[in-house]
């Protein structure tokens, strides 16, 4: 009977465990981004109901002001203002979180134009910010809807799948430099 050595090539050896390396480290990372993407697809926090809406006139003068935010993330801290034109604050007190709603008691005394302030901290660390407007007074006078806060001003959860990216490119790069690097020679017969 012949016994046959094994090759280098079908040896457990340096090549073997390198290979096994990558491999566990790739599906690390493929890990780690579908953890991020699941994240990041949660629905971001916006304002949904502004209650008085968004550029409308009331005749009779609001008790409070309420927003209603739509998303997955809970709201942490807030800061809400309502202000007249002039910058007089009519707020009647600190604005207190109801479950997804914010409500803050105001005092209106005179008709004229009001603009509603509000940043929002989220429990994930996310901020939105945004401003409306009401009128009171007879309905000729609704102000012109406040446009929310752009797009490139949200503090949403794009950061993290940024982050993700710039690491799977990290590692790309430093993976194909390790099998630059690290490729195995080839064995001529008698060396």
């Amino acid at each position: 009977m012949t016994v046959v050595p094994d090759s280098p090539h079908r040896s457990g050896g340096p090549v073997r465990a390198f290979q096994f390396r990558m491999a566990a480290g790739l599906g690390l990372l493929v890990l780690v981004l579908l953890s991020l993407a699941w994240v990041s697809s949660a629905e971001p926090v916006r304002l949904s109901v502004a209650a008085p809406a968004d550029g409308t006139a009331v005749r009779t003068a609001p008790g409070e002001v309420t927003l209603t935010f739509g998303g997955e993330q809970g709201i942490e801290t807030v800061f809400l203002r309502v202000a007249a034109e002039g910058g007089a604050e009519v707020n009647r007190g600190p604005a207190r979180v109801e479950g997804r709603r914010v409500v803050a008691p105001v005092r209106i005394t005179d008709p004229g134009t009001y603009l509603t302030t509000y940043r929002l901290t989220l429990t994930g660390g996310g901020e939105v910010s945004g401003v409306t407007a009401f009128s009171v007074g007879p309905p000729g006078s609704a102000p012109a809807a406040q446009s929310e806060s752009s797009p490139a001003h949200d503090h949403g959860l794009e950061g993290p799948l940024n982050v993700a990216l710039l690491a799977l490119d990290a590692v790309l790069v430093v993976g194909s430099l390790l099998l630059v690097l690290r490729r195995p020679r080839r064995r001529t017969p008698g060396h």
